[in-house]
């Protein structure tokens, strides 16, 4: 229930400062910037500066005349490594896929930006198996109320159909093991 919680709370944080900033309402959004650098777990503090970076870098590129550039946001703190779908330290594999990328449209300001996928998909030991089973209304519920978003079903989408080979088991910092030799 915990992380339900968490994430709820994350993304009622980031609807609210995407609310304020359309209305043009900074020294609101700077209130909720500064509630979630006090509140917020590190990864969600991460995920708030990037996106904040993204925007401003959008709106300073159009200003000039320039087209946005190729974004990447992660939850992740430097040398953390976190599962891809439901945000826990610690993941115990990775699932390689073909590179995709995704367009948005930023709620704030209503320009596109493109964000890469990647080559691999980290997760837990957890949703591992539901990704396995291909179980996403399962990996939706336990993953909690920003799996429900229409952002993050079309990433899984794309990841499910890119997904270019079974799971690579990881150590703890991430990085893939050897291969066990068979006896």
């Amino acid at each position: 229930m915990a992380k339900r919680a968490a994430a709820a709370w994350g993304w009622e944080m980031f609807r609210q400062l995407a609310e304020a900033r359309k209305a043009g309402d900074e020294a609101k959004a700077l209130r909720i910037v500064e509630r979630v650098r006090r509140e917020g777990t590190p990864s969600q503090v991460r995920l708030f500066e990037q996106s904040l970076s993204t925007i401003d870098d959008i709106a300073f590129r159009e200003a000039i005349g320039q087209p946005p550039g190729t974004y990447q946001l992660g939850a992740a703190v430097p040398g953390e490594r976190l599962c891809d779908f439901c945000g826990d330290p610690g993941p115990a594999c990775f699932f390689p896929v073909e590179e995709f990328h995704i367009t948005a449209t930023d709620p704030t300001t209503q320009r596109a930006v493109t964000f890469p996928s990647g080559d691999r998909f980290y997760a837990c030991t957890t949703c591992a198996p539901m990704i396995e089973a291909a179980d996403w209304k399962a990996l939706r519920e336990y993953c909690g109320p920003g799996a429900q978003q229409t952002s993050i079903r079309v990433l899984w989408a794309g990841f499910a159909s890119n997904r270019s080979g079974p799971p690579v088991p990881v150590d703890a910092a991430g990085d893939p093991l050897p291969p066990v030799p068979l006896l």
